[in-house]
C-alpha cells in the first residue's frame, strides 16, 4: 500500500497539469473474502494468509489493506485517509475534475483515456472468424526422392571435378539445402535468383553452383531449356575464397 500511495503521488507533479492514477489488479483480488476480518490497526498490511511460509503464493502474501482498497465500494480518497489516519481538513480535498471512480458521476468514463476498447472480462463477445492459413504447396512426394538423388549425384560430380577439392562437398550445397530444393514447389524455382533467395546464398554462389543446380532441376521438370546465363549472374571460372591476411586474425 505504501508503495502504491507513493506512485499515485507521482502521477503528475506540475501544478498546471492534471494526472490520473490507475491501479490494475488480477481477478482473484476481488474473489478473496474479507468478511468478518476487521482491519488490524496495528498492522493493516498484514498478509492475507496471516503466517507466511517459504513457498507461500502471491495471493497469500498480498496485504489485507491492498485487498480492501481494491474491493472498496466507498470513496478511495476516504479509504486512504483512514489508512493513513489523516484527520486534517484537506484529507478529502482534490483539485482535479474527479475524485475517484467510486462516485456516481456520469461525466467520468475511464475509456476516454485510452485509444482502444477496454477489456471488461466479457468473453461472450463475438470473435471474428479465424483466418485459415494457406498451406504451403510442395513438390509431389513421389518426385522428391528422385530429384534429391539427382541433386546429390550432381554435387558429388561437381566436387570431384572441382579445382579446390580440399574444401568439403557441403561447401557447394549442404544436405539440408538439397532436401529443401527437392521439396520446394517447382513454380517457386523458376530462376537462379529464386534458388539464391530460397537458400539464402550469395550471387557468387549462384554463379558457381546455382546455375548448375537450376539446370538439374529444369531438366528433371522437363523445362523449356537450361540456364546458361542470368541477368544478374555472369558465368565464369569458380571463385576463390579470399584469404584473410594474417595481420587481421586475432586469437582470444
Amino acid at each position: 500500500m505504501a508503495e502504491m500511495i507513493q506512485r499515485a503521488g507521482r502521477a503528475v507533479r506540475n501544478q498546471d497539469m492534471r494526472g490520473l492514477f490507475l491501479e490494475m489488479y488480477e481477478p482473484w483480488v476481488l474473489e478473496h473474502s474479507l468478511d468478518g476480518d476487521e482491519p488490524d490497526a496495528s498492522d493493516p498490511d498484514k498478509p492475507y494468509a496471516g503466517t507466511l511460509k517459504k513457498n507461500s503464493s502471491k495471493q497469500d502474501r498480498t496485504g489485507c489493506a491492498a485487498l480492501r482498497f481494491a474491493q472498496s465500494a466507498k470513496c478511495l480518497r476516504e479509504f486512504l485517509a483512514n489508512y493513513l489516519n489523516d484527520c486534517s481538513p484537506t484529507a478529502l480535498s482534490h483539485t482535479t475534475m474527479w475524485c475517484c471512480d467510486r462516485h456516481d458521476d456520469p461525466t467520468f468514463d475511464l475509456s476516454d483515456f485510452f485509444l482502444g476498447d477496454l477489456y471488461t472480462g466479457n468473453t461472450d463477445t463475438e470473435k471474428p472468424p479465424a483466418t485459415k492459413r494457406k498451406r504451403k504447396t510442395l513438390r509431389p512426394k513421389e518426385e522428391r526422392e528422385i530429384l534429391l538423388a539427382k541433386l546429390t549425384s550432381w554435387r558429388s560430380q561437381a566436387h570431384a571435378s572441382d579445382t579446390y577439392r580440399s574444401r568439403p562437398v557441403t561447401w557447394l550445397c549442404d544436405d539440408d539445402g538439397l532436401e529443401l530444393l527437392s521439396k520446394t514447389d517447382p513454380d517457386n524455382l523458376r530462376s537462379v535468383e529464386a534458388l539464391i533467395n530460397l537458400l539464402g546464398e550469395t550471387e557468387e554462389w549462384g554463379q558457381e553452383c546455382g546455375i548448375q543446380i537450376f539446370n538439374v532441376i529444369s531438366r528433371f521438370d522437363g523445362g523449356p531449356g537450361c540456364c546458361t546465363d542470368s541477368p544478374s549472374l555472369q558465368i565464369g571460372p569458380p571463385l576463390k575464397r579470399a584469404r584473410v591476411p594474417v595481420s587481421s586474425v586475432f586469437v582470444a
